[in-house]
């Protein structure tokens, strides 16, 4: 398209007026048009992948872990004067997390110098420093010689194997003496330990390289060609620039044995986008790769650019992150609270996968509890208000601005909330999460009571028969006092073990349907409990607790995309088998069979209806043509995996 405009755009080309007369006419017109056209060069509505990557604020290395560096930063740190070494030290101290692991010795080599003379010019302190590396270096290498001869006796290395491990060090000496180069030395080490038969041989050349390493990196920072000739202020420049160059973001492409991750842009730092062949490091335990590949992931869940782009990528590395190392790093296991949440939030949206853009839209009820979900760009908004309101009133407008997003169990905290903001209007944040769970505390407590008085009761009546007054005295020994008096969050699974193995096994039907009563209360007020003590990943300000329960109401009720015939057992990502679900049904669903799942909740049908309804008029009120056809499939596809037991009605059709 043409724009009209009367200024000059960047980016754009001048389109004059043209007629059809000779070029001198043409040429004229672009000086003489009060009216300039314009048309774009290249306009996309949205930044690229790499462009999202390359301006994250902090984002750190997947390969290594160290914080990544812009260009514009870099430059800044190595034109920074630094007259002593004192001066040197706190530049380094203050950007200590652009600096790579590797590079620790030169650092620390630095630190050591500047306790003995805090004073000296730099320049002269680094010369200093190169000149005695030597010295040093002769050091690691009788450590490591030394190193490499216990571990070939600890491991029962072969007097075959333990003579071409001497190879090592022996090109190692030679690397020190300047006789061969570092990459000679490391391709001569490299095939020393791939002729050893051993089977911990890579463990010993891990600690090898490490040194190697080490050392060439020490001798790159501190050695500089034709250093006589530079100035003070080159000298420091040229140290800082080499000692933060390969913490500059660079994008290494991700590559696997298939086509599936391949042309993938990974933002990693440069030393490690020159060395490493893939996004993980083999020298790495496989706890260190995933703690790194996490951070990074972190890194980008926090990113003003979030979006279904960068879900998608994330969970690409993190695929081909767990193909590559045959899932040696397998991140779905950790547990950090931290990971969690990435993973509750990317991990398990199986909306990028299955590219269900419904899961964004606002307003949809979800298909197991009818609760109006919340898509992510509305729960980030809703968590900013959170934080930014200005007391515990205007917490209390968030919550009635929301009700539809607020699961029925969780609304009876809420009105408590009420009642005691309506008699103690000046009380804080602290307090009133306090009340709160003294209130449901009390309220466990009583149910357990309840229990414990009537196993009491019935024990003492005559009435019971043996094998029940057993069971009752079984329930009591094994409860004792655990639950009186509760103060903390209890184990909701180790309780209803003890309950199973005994109270529940009771076999007069009158006083059985009295205790699975209470059983009811015991189980509501523990959810209750739980709720009011949010895992530590929803504590995004530390502000207040009672801020991170009202974010934690909201993520409960988060948009996500479930396959209704679970995809582990072969479900499809046609549109026909995926359903929205807020956090808490999908993590009751997991993988269950969709109709062994619906047959267990008695409002499904009812839901489901609602479901269907509600979505396809939100389809067709704002013209979601990609989906018209969803409604109708869904309602089929329901009948099929339910064999006809749920037959939910079509929605009625109307011009489109």
């Amino acid at each position: 398209m043409i724009n009209k405009v009367n200024f000059t755009l960047p980016k754009y080309n001048y389109t004059p007026v043209l007629s059809n007369n000779n070029k001198q006419e043409n040429s004229e017109n672009r000086t003489t048009l009060s009216n300039v056209y314009y048309s774009p060069i290249n306009f996309t509505a949205n930044p690229s992948l790499r462009v999202k990557l390359r301006f994250t604020e902090q984002l750190h290395c997947p390969v290594c872990g160290v914080e990544t560096i812009s260009e514009k930063k870099f430059e800044e740190i190595k034109q920074t004067k630094c007259e002593t070494v004192e001066d040197l030290v706190n530049l380094l101290e203050e950007n200590e997390k652009y600096i790579s692991d590797n590079m620790s010795g030169a650092v620390e080599k630095i630190k050591n110098f500047a306790i003995k003379r805090p004073d000296m010019p730099t320049h002269i302190a680094l010369n200093l420093i190169h000149k005695n590396l030597g010295f040093h270096e002769n050091i690691e290498f009788r450590k490591l010689r030394d190193s490499v001869k216990k571990f070939t006796y600890d491991h029962k290395f072969s007097e075959q194997d333990r003579e071409k491990a001497k190879n090592i060090t022996l090109n190692l000496k030679a690397y020190l003496n300047n006789e061969i180069s570092y990459n000679e030395a490391k391709e001569n080490i490299v095939g020393a330990i791939n002729s050893i038969e051993h089977p911990d041989k890579n463990l010993l050349f891990n600690d090898v390289n490490k040194t190697l390493k080490k050392i060439m990196l020490e001798r790159f920072c501190f050695h500089a060609k034709a250093a006589s000739s530079l100035t003070p202020e080159e000298c420091v420049e040229t140290f800082l620039s080499k000692l933060f160059t390969n913490s500059i973001r660079e994008f290494h492409v991700l590559k696997s044995e298939g086509a599936k991750f391949d042309g993938e842009p990974v933002a990693v730092c440069k030393g490690c986008q020159l060395t490493k062949s893939t996004i993980v490091d083999w020298t790495l335990p496989p706890e260190k790769s995933a703690e790194n590949l996490v951070r990074y992931f972190e890194d980008i869940y926090n990113s003003r650019y979030f979006d279904n782009q960068l879900k998608n990528h994330v969970i690409k590395v993190r695929y081909a992150a767990e193909a590559i190392t045959k899932n040696n790093v397998n991140l779905s296991k950790l547990t950090s609270p931290e990971f969690e949440d990435i993973k509750n939030e990317i991990f398990n949206s199986e909306a990028i996968y299955a590219k269900f853009d419904l899961a964004s839209e606002e307003g949809i009820p979800c298909a197991g509890c009818n609760t109006i979900t919340v898509p992510y760009e509305q729960k980030m908004r809703i968590r900013e208000e959170i934080a930014n309101a200005k007391d515990i009133h205007e917490l209390q407008a968030i919550i009635h601005k929301y009700p539809q997003h607020i699961k029925d169990l969780f609304k009876k905290v809420f009105q408590c909330f009420d009642i005691i903001l309506e008699h103690f209007p000046d009380i804080s944040e602290d307090l009133m999460h306090a009340s709160l769970l003294d209130i449901y505390n009390n309220k466990l407590s009583n149910s357990f009571q309840k229990l414990e008085d009537l196993a009491l009761e019935k024990i003492e009546d005559p009435r019971t028969s043996y094998y029940d007054e057993g069971i009752y005295r079984e329930y009591l020994s094994q409860v004792g006092d655990k639950y009186k008096n509760i103060q903390e969050v209890i184990s909701v699974d180790e309780y209803f073990k003890i309950f199973n193995d005994t109270i529940a096994k009771i076999n007069n039907l009158e006083d059985k349907s009295k205790i699975f009563t209470i059983k009811e209360e015991i189980w509501e007020n523990s959810m209750l409990q739980s709720f009011l003590n949010p895992p530590e990943e929803y504590a995004r300000n530390r502000e207040s607790r009672l801020r991170d329960v009202i974010n934690y109401t909201f993520a409960r009720a988060s948009s996500s995309v479930d396959h209704m015939d679970a995809k582990s057992k072969g479900g499809s990502h046609d549109e026909s088998n995926l359903m929205i679900l807020c956090n808490d049904c999908n993590k009751h669903k997991k993988d269950k069979a969709f109709s062994y799942w619906a047959g267990k909740e008695s409002a499904a049908a009812k839901n489901l209806q609602n479901y269907v309804n509600e979505i396809d008029k939100i389809i067709k009120e704002r013209k979601l043509k990609k989906y018209y056809t969803y409604a109708p499939k869904f309602v089929t596809h329901v009948r099929e995996l339910t064999k006809g037991r749920i037959s939910l009605t079509t929605p009625n059709k109307d011009n489109r």
